[in-house]
């Protein structure tokens, strides 16, 4: 088949005349022009104080512009610890391109282009955010999980029937559930997805946010989808409602009382895993997010130098020295032992 023909067969061409949807998939830089909006993404880094430290506009086709930005990800290894009372950590990497690819296609097919924007992709240090223009078509994410809501229409239809065609889209709008379910199979939190009239927010993350949700689906790998993503909403400290609390409770899965945003089946935890009781007199929102994942990895007793902290926090080890230094002026943690075989361990423990 020429390529005449197969972009005809894709409906790139017709009547003979090239669409914007071909313009949007496979123009260049220096054609990109010639169609209203020009088609651009743009990729930005940023540090976790939100101090940009670099970026990349990409024109022309955004099949092209997704490969570049992808290219630019800093998508490293992580290791974290997968199973409870265990040093054996995972290593994998931070991002699944398949999730990526498929959030990035969904975007170029369901922007808006008569709002004359672009496609942005923002990195941080543990997530990235997606942001694309137009309403999101299902409405929720709600109804995507619970129904698995097929789209009723298309935005741009000649740009997303030549996409299913060549695969780069779900046909029968399954894409989404696929992307919770490869990074539930990760043991990662759920993409979240902030949704108003005129853009589209998804935001992915890179790293472990709770250690206790992790060890709750590594070892339930036949939870529904309904499940990991209410569970997932309490890790977050999301609402959920009361028949939603009582059945997770009944599961086993969650403990404690309302507000939710604590223990993922873990006895007098609170927020990201710490183990603050209730007669303690630090909250946990005193904590930065980097002490609270420092303080819980310290109190499960399963690492002890700084190295084996961060690999199983997933918090940076110049971070963790920062988080052991204030967490000691707390007097939370206390150390045992010689500097050189000795270790951290909860201060009331001792």
């Amino acid at each position: 088949m020429s390529d005449l023909a197969f972009l005809r067969k894709l409906k790139l061409i017709v009547d003979e005349a090239v669409t914007n949807a071909a313009m949007v998939l496979l123009s260049t830089e220096d054609s990109s022009h010639k169609v209203d909006p020009r088609p651009e993404i743009v990729w930005i880094l940023r540090n976790p104080e939100g101090d940009t430290l670099g970026g990349e506009t990409f024109f022309g086709s955004l099949v092209l512009g997704i490969e570049a930005v992808l290219s630019n990800i800093r998508n490293i290894d992580y290791k974290f610890l997968r199973e409870r009372n265990t040093l054996n950590t995972v290593q994998m990497k931070m991002y699944d391109t398949t999730v990526l690819r498929e959030l990035l296609h969904n975007s170029v097919a369901h922007q808006d282009y008569g709002m004359k924007g672009r496609i942005t992709v923002l990195e941080n240090e543990r997530f990235l955010n997606i942001h694309n223009l137009g309403s999101f078509i299902p409405v929720s994410i709600e109804n995507v999980i619970d129904i698995d809501f097929p789209p009723p229409y298309y935005r741009n239809r000649l740009l997303a029937t030549a996409m299913k065609e060549v695969g780069m889209i779900e046909r029968y709008g399954s894409g989404i559930r696929r992307t919770m379910r490869t990074q539930a199979a990760r043991c990662f939190p759920l993409p979240d997805f902030k949704i108003d009239d005129t853009s589209v927010k998804v935001k992915v993350y890179g790293t472990v946010i709770n250690d206790h949700y992790t060890w709750i689906l590594s070892e339930n790998p036949k939870m529904s989808l309904k499940e990991i993503y209410l569970l997932d909403k309490v890790q977050k400290g999301m609402e959920i409602t009361e028949g939603q609390t009582v059945m997770l409770r009944r599961k086993g899965f969650i403990s404690g009382k309302k507000p939710l945003t604590v223990a993922l089946n873990a006895k007098d935890s609170y927020p990201n895993g710490t183990r603050l009781d209730d007669s303690t007199a630090v909250n946990a929102e005193d904590f930065k997010e980097s002490e609270l994942k420092v303080y819980n990895v310290i109190c499960e007793g399963v690492a002890i130098t700084r190295g084996e902290i961060a690999a199983a926090s997933g918090v940076p080890e110049r971070s963790v020295r920062r988080a052991i230094e204030s967490l000691t002026e707390k007097k939370l943690i206390t150390r045992v032992g010689s500097n050189k075989s000795g270790k951290w361990v909860e201060s009331k423990s001792v």
